[in-house]
């Protein structure tokens, strides 16, 4: 085969020209390939930080919104006076007029706040249900709940996290706080709890897409690393799919970030995690 030659000098030249012309030509191409991609992946980053930042934002109002229906509930004057009608077999028409009054105060408060699914107030001395805008509960035994012991030995409100239901068998989470005494402004005469409506609340949050394009998912775990809410993904995920995907390891740890790398169905993902308040 023969060689390829120029036959004229110029041609020659005009070659070499071009040909040092298209190097630096391709290194701002190649240069500025790679500063849209490293642009458009900052954008991602933004974007999915943005996104958790603003959901744990939401989840720490709610909660805190709950604290502050379940403490107002708990401090009415009608619920404090319940004191001593609690307890109390044969009621005189005093204590029946003051628990017809605190039933129509949780009837409105369910209604009102529309996050709840039940509000009941539990005697302090026996541990059983006496009111509850579920009538069937009426005279259920709560003594052995966290939602009653908690907050009868710290004379605090608590939050009980996302657990199974011993009754539902269902995830449930609730809020209570103690009813203190009008008299002396001292002792616990009944716990005040609300039972959260879940799918229409914290499941509803998770849930929503905004941002999160076709295939991505927001997700919550306890500190043993259990999903506490509906997944895209997986059915039936609250309490029973444990996820040990790196990012809720580092959550769990305390630690916020935002990384690269497998989720819980195995797929590579940009993650952004962080540690929420109890929930």
């Amino acid at each position: 085969m023969k060689e390829f030659l120029f036959k004229t000098i110029k041609k020659k030249l005009l070659f070499w020209f071009l040909g040092i012309a298209l190097v630096p030509l391709s290194i701002l191409i190649i240069y500025t390939y790679f500063q849209q991609v490293n642009a458009r992946t900052n954008r991602t980053i933004e974007k999915v930080t943005a996104i958790r930042n603003l959901k744990a934002a939401e989840l720490d109002k709610f909660l805190m919104d709950i604290r502050g229906d379940i403490n107002m509930m708990s401090q009415d004057y009608e619920i404090r006076s319940l004191e001593e009608g609690l307890g109390v077999e044969l009621k005189g028409p005093k204590h029946i007029e003051q628990q017809i009054a605190v039933e129509n105060l949780l009837e409105r408060s369910l209604l009102n706040y529309n996050r709840y699914e039940e509000i009941f107030v539990v005697n302090a001395q026996t541990g059983l249900v006496e009111i509850s805008t579920n009538r069937r509960s009426v005279g259920r035994d709560e003594s052995h709940n966290l939602c009653f012991t908690t907050p009868l030995a710290t004379k605090e409100p608590y939050l009980e996290e996302i657990h199974l239901s011993p009754i539902t068998k269902k995830p449930e989470m609730t809020f209570s706080a103690p009813i203190i005494c009008l008299s002396h402004n001292k002792h616990v005469t009944g716990i005040l709890v609300a039972s959260i409506d879940l799918p229409n609340t914290v499941y509803k949050l998770m849930l929503n897409k905004v941002g999160l394009g076709e295939t991505g998912e927001s997700l919550i775990i306890n500190k043993n690393g259990f999903a506490l809410n509906e997944l895209r993904w997986y059915k039936n995920a609250p309490l029973k799919l444990k996820i040990k995907a790196l990012p809720a390891v580092l959550a769990v740890q305390g630690n916020t970030g935002i990384i690269e790398t497998a989720d819980y169905r195995g797929v590579e993902v940009l993650a952004a995690y962080t540690k929420i308040s109890k929930i």
